[in-house]
């Protein structure tokens, strides 16, 4: 079996037998092409906890473990797939230390141009760093409540995890923000004009590197005022504590993370 042919029946396998998200999709046949490239199609035990190893070291292995199981299932290595399982290590649990809203606010305030702009609305809505970066004009509401804005997600053409709707607000003072940054009556606030004739695979490359790019700032950031890790993913962390801080309803917070069950969003709080 060839590479290509490998990776094409690996997609298939993901978009029929999987709940995974396209981004998720994505980043699962990268691991798996560099897991192909390094081992020659040689689908040995000790050669692939070996890689695995190597690759995800000072990491969660278990990301890469799993795109692996999936892999192995989908070209028919099932045995192998649980074997790889059970060899996994305990992943790292990585700690959410809560941040002042005031030290969080000079951190934005050091970011420049769109870090800044996505920054701000993942810090202010609790929204996923790539359903920020595809945020559409068309998708904002400053009319339904007097008080609030409503921005949909995962609708006309915005990406969000599992491709599900959900609804978040924003307070009405950031009306005039929102407005100047979106020069049309509709497409995407962080994206050039030509990637509205684009589909989900090629928005993906520019999503993932402003992702990317953001989240070298932020921990660079973080290091200067004493967060360690800080990255687009703690900017979620942070939103559910300053909500839960200032009294809002877990039901709503739980919908707005895009979370299935109530003690995940519980999780999501550093629990001052």
């Amino acid at each position: 079996m060839r590479i290509d042919e490998a990776l094409n029946r690996y997609k298939d396998y993901l978009k029929i037998s999987t709940d995974t998200s396209h981004l998720t999709i994505k980043k699962y046949v990268g691991v798996v092409r560099r897991f192909l490239l390094a081992t020659g199609m040689t689908f040995d035990m000790n050669k692939m906890n070996m890689w695995l190893a190597e690759i995800s070291k000072d990491k969660n292995c278990n990301y890469y473990r799993y795109a692996l199981k999936h892999f192995l299932v989908s070209i028919g290595r099932k045995d192998l797939s649980e074997k790889v399982m059970k060899t996994r290590k305990k992943p790292r649990k990585k700690v959410f230390k809560y941040v002042p809203k005031d030290t969080m606010q000079k951190i934005i305030n050091s970011l420049e141009g769109v870090y800044q702009k996505v920054a701000f609305m993942q810090i202010k809505t609790g929204a996923r760093v790539s359903e920020v970066i595809t945020l559409r004009a068309e998708n904002i509401d400053y009319q339904i409540n007097e008080n609030l804005i409503q921005i949909k997600i995962g609708v006309n053409k915005s990406l969000s995890k599992r491709k599900k709707e959900k609804v978040l607000y924003l307070s009405r003072k950031y009306e005039n923000m929102l407005k100047s940054w979106s020069k049309r009556p509709f497409g995407y606030l962080f994206l050039p004009n030509k990637y509205e004739t684009y589909n989900e695979e090629q928005i993906f490359p520019k999503v993932d590197s402003i992702r990317r790019e953001l989240d070298k700032k932020l921990q660079k950031l973080g290091e200067w005022h004493n967060v360690e890790g800080l990255s687009s993913h703690y900017l979620r962390h942070l939103y559910a504590d300053y909500f839960l801080k200032a009294g809002g309803d877990p039901v709503y917070l739980k919908k707005a993370l895009g979370h299935e069950r109530l003690d995940t969003t519980d999780r999501k709080s550093t629990r001052l």
